[in-house]
């Protein structure tokens, strides 16, 4: 092999070496834009750098418009669940007094003497009112807690205590409709918000 074909070999070999550091640099240089736009995204200051018509800048350009969507989505959720928290209050405001008396009317009917169809449906009226409260009530309070207004703690805790204090809480109201509350002792724990889980049980009882 004369030095022409060596030195052409050479030059070859040079130039592959060349072409592939090369591509290196344009992936490890890819990469790092790439990684850029993702700490940009996560910190929320993303926004467009290259405005060329490489394959790069139309990722670019494809992301920006993603995180826009995605940001405007959000805010319309965000909004549509002002509007219920606005709404679920209204209705709550609206329908608080009015079921407060629909409760005290039916009470003094139901100390009146009237025949015995007239009395059941006096306690018909007030059983359907306290429905309503309840729901209005717990309306209330999912809207809140869906809002982050509650916040749960959770702890580990025996439940005898849980379980007595609902039965202390009903006991009275029970013996008043001629009915009784019976609770069994346990020695279980559990992971629970008292004030919470002892409200939900309130509300089954």
């Amino acid at each position: 092999m004369n030095k022409t074909g060596i030195v052409i070999i050479l030059l070859c070999f040079l130039a592959a070496i060349a072409a592939v550091l090369w591509e290196r640099r344009k992936i490890r240089k890819t990469m790092e834009e790439i990684e850029r736009m993702l700490d940009a995204a996560m910190t929320g200051s993303f926004s467009e750098t290259n405005f060329d018509e490489s394959r790069l800048s139309a990722l670019e350009t494809k992301f920006a418009h993603y995180l826009s969507a995605a940001e405007a989505s959000s805010q319309n959720i965000a909004q549509e669940k002002d509007k219920i928290k606005t709404l679920i209050a209204d209705i709550s405001h609206q329908t608080k007094t009015p079921i407060a008396n629909l409760l005290l009317y039916s009470e003094l009917l139901m100390e009146e003497t009237m025949p015995a169809s007239a009395k059941a449906n006096v306690e018909a009226l007030y059983k359907q009112s306290e429905k309503l409260r309840f729901l209005i009530d717990s309306l209330v309070k999912l809207s809140r807690l869906e809002n982050g207004i509650i916040s749960l703690s959770p702890q580990q805790a025996a439940l005898q205590p849980l379980l007595e204090s609902v039965v202390e809480q009903y006991t009275a109201k029970a013996s008043e409709k001629g009915l009784s509350l019976q609770m069994q002792d346990t020695d279980a724990f559990a992971v629970f918000d008292f004030k919470w889980t002892a409200e939900a049980l309130a509300n089954i009882v």
